[in-house]
């Protein structure tokens, strides 16, 4: 394990790096999804502003689960972009040099890629994050709840496309399952949680896990609930557990596309 982190490690270093180097390209990057994510967020300020609360939710709620959300992308895909990317590699047959390095292969795919653009995520769901505590007055515990809490979540999200991404090892050309899943487990983080009745709660909790990258993590800062907030990073290893076991049955059936060298 100290060897993978140090690699790791180092090659974090080297994107850094690369990325900087281009400093106009990886700021206008980053610009780029801070204004995309505002989108959404100034769209659901605006709704609430004409029409109210949803079932309880208001504008420092919104504020607060659109910044999570977009934390816990940043977080997940900023080094871990890999678990995204994999699938083009079984394609291409340059999935061939995993096997050639002496570490573990799932962390190993993960860090395989870098995105800067999820800077701005990250950017993003931090002013966000305070933005909401600011409005509605929560004290700093809430603040540091709410950033916690989104390291679960992208643990949850890291897993998802893990899992759904293990498909390409038995259908390598078919990208439609895992654009097509994603986009289920998306959408709902885009809408605030009150929106949801108990019966479509329970399903974005437990058979997709969209409220608990968003909505779910914010009500458990605000409220303060130690019980949800174990049961989000119970929910996270559980997630993890699951896309490891697929990936690596996935693994099994990889055959050579020819790519080493």
């Amino acid at each position: 394990m100290a060897s993978d982190y140090n690699a790791w490690k180092k090659l974090i270093v080297l994107q850094w790096h690369n990325a900087a180097s281009m400093r106009v390209s990886f700021l206008v990057q980053v610009f780029s999804m801070v204004v995309n994510n505002g989108g959404v967020a100034i769209m659901w300020v605006i709704f609430i502003s004409v029409f109210g609360s949803v079932n309880g939710w208001g504008v420092a709620d919104v504020l607060a689960s659109q910044g999570i959300v977009s934390l816990t992308f940043g977080i997940a895909f900023c080094v871990c972009h890999g678990a995204v990317t994999f699938p083009n590699d079984i394609r291409s047959g340059a999935f061939d040099s995993y096997f050639l390095r002496p570490l573990h292969m799932l962390p190993l795919v993960w860090r395989s890629y870098f995105h800067e653009s999820t800077f701005g995520d990250l950017l993003f769901g931090v002013v966000m994050i305070i933005i909401a505590c600011v409005l509605s007055g929560a004290p700093i515990t809430t603040f540091a709840l709410a950033l916690l809490l989104a390291i679960p979540g992208a643990m949850i999200m890291l897993a998802l496309s893990t899992l759904i991404n293990s498909y390409s090892f038995w259908r390598p050309d078919d990208r439609f399952i895992f654009d097509m899943v994603w986009r289920v487990f998306m959408t709902p983080t885009m809408y605030p949680a009150g929106a949801f009745p108990n019966g479509m709660r329970l399903v974005y909790t437990f058979i997709i896990p969209s409220l608990l990258v968003a909505g779910i993590p914010w009500e458990a800062a605000r409220d303060h609930s130690l019980l949800i907030i174990a049961l989000v990073w119970l929910a996270a290893f559980l997630w993890l557990g699951l896309a490891a076991l697929v990936f690596h049955a996935g693994l099994k059936r990889y055959e050579s596309g020819g790519g080493v060298g």
